[in-house]
């Protein structure tokens, strides 16, 4: 089992278990139900305790999970680990791999290669709890949560910025795209920029730039399905190789997007991880041809 304490401070001093777990520790309703439902699942000083306990300052809050295990084909397809805890894991995704099993992918996806690892670290499957997720054909930084406590981590302790090639040499250095996102209609996959749309908005930076290919960064305030791909054709600038999109393939065989930095707050340690993830050799390949930048993207 998987245990997680605190010690209480001064300023925690009188507050109600619950509203501690909620407000400080960002633990979902439903993580703290599971832990009422579990023996021990919540201790203050060694004892059992009732989410509706106050707590002292210097008194021990304690958090007992059960185990959680699944079943899932394992993969041994080699997948970089960027960064590692006790309670994170961070994998550098290849492109063409989808993040979940899914009916037309069960084996060679993120989670198998998932429980290939932890089968032979553990001897079972942990829950695959994939805390960000990327298309298939994205690659880049993907954080994946160990247990259940730490896959309700708030999203918005989680900051990415991506990396990606868009035709045509884009105006100015810098824009913002603030253009709601929705279903594209009569369509299951593409989306588009719609008035009854949800809000979406990208930040983006351009980093180089010739008459065919721009290479930018962006950032994103909301992460709706496809947003980048998505703002960046209603620009008139689809990604290199996102023919879902209107981009052509002729350099390269994918969506020409990489999630290359993150930083996200790890509430057990108390700290901030950051990490970053080299390009793939496809988007370098062509960042080289096209005489955007040197090797050291």
């Amino acid at each position: 089992m998987k245990t997680v304490e605190w010690k209480m401070t001064k300023e925690q001093y009188g507050k109600k278990i619950y509203d501690l777990l909620r407000s400080q520790f960002h633990i979902s309703s439903t993580v703290i139900k599971m832990l009422k439902n579990t023996e021990n699942g919540i201790q203050l000083d060694g004892k059992p305790a009732r989410v509706i306990d106050r707590v002292k300052e210097g008194s021990i809050l304690r958090l007992q999970l059960p185990r959680e295990e699944t079943v899932l084909a394992q993969c041994t397809l080699p997948v970089p680990i960027i960064y590692e805890d006790e309670d994170f894991l961070i994998f550098n995704k290849p492109a063409h791999m989808p993040v979940h099993p899914a009916h037309q992918h069960q084996e060679a996806t993120l989670g198998n290669v998932w429980a290939h690892i932890m089968e032979k670290r553990l001897g079972f499957t942990p829950v695959f709890h994939p805390i960000n997720r990327l298309d298939k054909d994205t690659s880049g930084l993907v954080l994946c949560a160990k247990h259940v406590l730490a896959a309700s981590l708030d999203p918005r302790q989680v900051q990415k910025r991506y990396m990606a090639i868009v035709s045509g040499a884009l105006e100015g250095k810098r824009g913002i795209i603030n253009a709601p996102i929705g279903m594209e209609q009569g369509s299951k996959v593409r989306r588009a920029v719609r008035l009854d749309g949800r809000a979406a908005c990208t930040h983006y930076e351009c980093l180089c730039k010739n008459n065919k290919y721009s290479f930018i960064s962006c950032e994103l305030e909301t992460g709706r399905t496809h947003q980048i791909r998505v703002h960046m054709a209603y620009l008139g600038h689809p990604l290199a190789g996102d023919d879902l999109y209107g981009g052509e393939r002729d350099d390269i065989g994918r969506q020409a997007l990489h999630c290359g930095w993150m930083r996200f707050f790890q509430p057990f340690l108390r700290n901030w991880v950051e990490v970053t993830a080299p390009l793939e050799e496809d988007m370098m390949n062509l960042l080289l041809k096209e005489y955007l930048c040197n090797n050291d993207v």
